[in-house]
């Protein structure tokens, strides 16, 4: 008998130290996509009724709270090290204007202090090579399961259900979503209008256009380039009563916040002083009759008022106080300012319901038969062909058995 060489065993023991890694990493990801629910999604209904909720209906400027998320695009490493900390002890330093800053890291829960020592977690949640595609806030615990190779509406709506079991908040990152999403996904909450701001109002407007009760969010993922004289984040201004952090939560929740922006090629640089005193910010923002006023504490150099699908209702320029009717066709309404250093609030929209309550509508329910369908004919085909390779290898055996005994 042949004694086999010592380079034919390293080649054997490498080829199965790679190939049974890969193979069961195969098996995961198949048994995870085949596995997927199958959503069943209803035609979406436009905001009707008589009754109009107006988020900002309790706004008190001495209430403000400047909220900045920093969610920088890590890579897959920073999920298990990196220096994430040393980031956030950064970011707490350079911008003190803030009343809160919140490190969301990619599947990374930080215990940040907040008003009265309580805590908010939050963290982007993504295990695939490409951007995160949601933002959890009020997180208990780290979602570990994602579709990283592709996802399609199905998948994209099994995440944000899973996600809002241990989480309070889902935040979407336009970047991940088509207008198609948009119109049928369910159960967010925000969209993130702080990176790619064109798109993401677009899709906003979608999302309203089709009767989805979403409010704005910022995010600031290019935090840690230049410093902070030459660098001015995205953040969200939030109107609650006390520093509690439930109470911040359902602030932000039920819309009374904005979300400020800002053009970078714009800004007019000041230090951190003149940043403090000069920021401007909402006076104003209530509806009279069917009338809707808005006025800020510095002169703006628009204010638009945007309704169903984008639509530019009025447009105000070169002033501080705005107003526009909100017409019985109006669906909603929706209000940007523009000022002359690059700044710009979004409002929280204006909508329209049947009664006081503003449920959410859920155009997504899980398609139960056809998921369970879909489960039993693929876990039929697994065991058939784990029989097919089981019996090859079998056959593979034998013949080499054979093979030696000659």
């Amino acid at each position: 008998m042949q004694k086999t060489r010592p380079s034919r065993k390293l080649y054997v023991f490498l080829k199965r130290l790679i190939t049974l890694p890969l193979l069961f990493l195969a098996m995961f990801f198949l048994v995870l996509y085949l596995t997927a629910p199958l959503y069943f999604f209803i035609e979406s209904k436009p905001f009707e009724g008589n009754h109009i909720n107006n988020p900002y209906k309790t706004l008190d400027t001495n209430n403000f709270r400047s909220v900045l998320f920093a969610a920088p695009v890590a890579s897959l490493g920073t999920i298990f090290v990196g220096d994430a900390q040393l980031m956030k002890e950064n970011m707490q330093i350079n911008f003190p204007e803030f009343d809160h800053v919140e490190m969301v890291m990619r599947q990374k829960l930080f215990r940040n202090e907040i008003f009265k020592n309580e805590k908010l977690f939050s963290y982007q949640h993504g295990l695939g090579f490409a951007e995160p595609s949601m933002i959890c806030i009020g997180a208990r615990k780290e979602l570990w399961i994602d579709y990283p190779l592709f996802k399609n509406i199905h998948y994209k709506q099994g995440l944000i259900d899973k996600l809002l079991i241990d989480c309070n908040m889902v935040a979407l990152n336009p970047a991940s979503f088509t207008p198609e999403d948009i119109r049928y996904l369910s159960g967010y909450h925000l969209i993130d209008l702080g990176n790619n701001t064109k798109h993401a109002t677009a899709l906003w407007d979608s999302a309203l256009s089709n009767g989805h009760l979403v409010y704005g969010f910022a995010s600031e993922k290019k935090f840690e380039q230049g410093n902070h004289n030459n660098f001015y984040p995205n953040y969200i201004v939030v109107n609650q009563a006390f520093n509690r952090n439930e109470v911040l939560k359902d602030a932000i929740k039920q819309g009374c916040s904005y979300v400020v922006t800002h053009q970078q090629d714009l800004v007019v640089h000041r230090n951190h002083e003149e940043l403090m005193s000069e920021r401007p910010f909402l006076v104003n923002a209530f509806l009279n009759a069917d009338t809707f006023y808005v006025s800020t504490s510095h002169m703006a150099s628009f204010f638009k008022f945007i309704s169903q699908n984008g639509k530019l209702l009025r447009l105000d320029e070169n002033t501080s106080n705005a107003s526009c009717v909100f017409g019985a066709e109006d669906t909603y309404m929706r209000v940007e300012a523009g000022f002359p250093d690059g700044t710009k609030f979004l409002l929280n929209p204006l909508t329209r319901h049947q009664t006081e309550t503003t449920e959410k509508q859920s155009k997504a329910s899980m398609d139960v038969t056809k998921t369970a369908l879909m489960r039993g004919v693929y876990i039929i085909l697994i065991v058939i062909l784990l029989q097919i390779i089981f019996k090859w290898q079998m056959r593979k055996l034998k013949v080499k058995n054979t093979n030696e005994r000659l």
